[in-house]
């Protein structure tokens, strides 16, 4: 079976391969390709012709993306005592009812912390998302972009975990935007 299957697939491509030869030739002739001349194409529009854009999307395109860009967000962190972490919390937004928030980006740096640095969304008290972002915003001033969702009624916040003995801080920005649900 197998054999039959590679001579008519062998038979099928020689079939193929015939047939284009002489068009492969008779492109080269007509657009001199076989002299290897350049030949010059010109493409004039009007007003009344345009050239089509076709896939491109603008943010007229998306009228129900409202956009948020916070101011720097304080962050306490609360030191590391007995054994266990300190931390610290910052509400960003609460999203509304029939939206939905997107985070597109973080920026920032903290002071004293030496942790986790995360992204988190509650509802009614629980936990519904968590997005750990780059530990090196403990030593520097950093630039992330992020996709972090966040859904109807969800408090989404900056949560810093810190296990250093001494209080820190963190300054934070967050951008993104909320759209409308169906």
């Amino acid at each position: 079976m197998h054999k039959i299957f590679e001579n008519r697939f062998g038979l099928v491509l020689s079939l193929v391969l015939i047939n284009l030869a002489p068009l492969t030739s008779a492109w080269a002739q007509k657009t001199g390709a076989a002299s290897g001349t350049a030949q010059q194409v010109i493409v004039t529009n009007t007003a009344a012709q345009p050239i089509p854009m076709v896939g491109l999307i603008t943010e007229a395109d998306a009228p129900g993306r409202k956009p948020l860009q916070t101011a720097i967000l304080n962050v306490s962190v609360s030191a590391a005592n007995a054994g266990s972490g300190g931390y610290g919390y910052k509400a960003v937004a609460t999203v509304p009812a029939n939206q939905r928030l997107v985070i597109e980006h973080v920026s920032g740096g903290c002071g004293y912390v030496n942790g986790y640095f995360a992204l988190e969304s509650k509802n009614a008290g629980s936990v519904t998302g968590f997005e750990y972002l780059s530990g090196e915003i403990s030593t520097k001033l950093v630039s992330m972009p992020v996709k972090y969702y966040a859904n109807p009624g969800d408090e989404v916040g900056i949560f810093v975990s810190n296990v250093n003995l001494q209080a820190g801080y963190c300054g934070v920005t967050v951008t993104g935007y909320y759209i409308n649900l169906p």
